[in-house]
């Protein structure tokens, strides 16, 4: 099994998993630019039962997506990094922050979703699948019945394994 650690830019939080992500993408929606203080974030879920937070005391923010879901964001008490968020349209995984972890290496052709709202600057890597705002919101409402953030997997040859697709916030 792949065990994966990492933390806050501090060191008082500090996590394990074990484990694959489950899904992996890059949202650029203006809530994730804000989140993560950059020009994406990079989103790696996994089962909530494969991460152990070992140290650190955390604080929770809790925010209110388009669909009216919320996500509960953990970050350091210390120096504010976000580490782990609990979406609720997602029951039993956690996403973990990809700038977080102590190797990065791993994390290749994460999906890029939320693209109509990319800052104008970034310029998509050729290979990347991308989804627009538009493209997200169709497939939420023909799948609300599983989940309002639930997107299927619509390439049948993903640029990375997971199972489930990809989420948005």
């Amino acid at each position: 099994m792949i065990k994966r650690t990492g933390g806050c830019a501090c060191g008082a939080v500090r996590y394990v998993v074990n484990g694959e992500t489950e899904i992996l993408h890059n949202c650029h929606c203006t809530a994730c630019q804000r989140t993560s203080g950059s020009a994406f974030n990079t989103c790696c879920y996994f089962g909530e039962d494969t991460i152990r937070i070992l140290s650190g005391e955390m604080t929770t923010y809790t925010r209110i997506t388009e669909s009216g879901r919320k996500i509960d964001f953990h970050f350091c008490k210390v120096c504010g990094t976000t580490v782990v968020w609990e979406p609720e349209a997602r029951p039993g995984m956690r996403g973990l922050a990809g700038g977080t972890f102590d190797d990065t290496s791993w994390i290749k052709n994460p999906w890029n979703i939320w693209c109509d709202s990319k800052q104008d600057w970034y310029q998509f890597p050729d290979e990347s699948e991308k989804k627009d705002r538009q493209e997200i919101v169709r497939i939420m409402f023909l799948n609300k019945e599983k989940s309002l953030l639930f997107l299927p997997k619509l390439n049948t040859t993903p640029l990375h394994p997971y199972r489930y697709g990809t989420t948005c916030s």
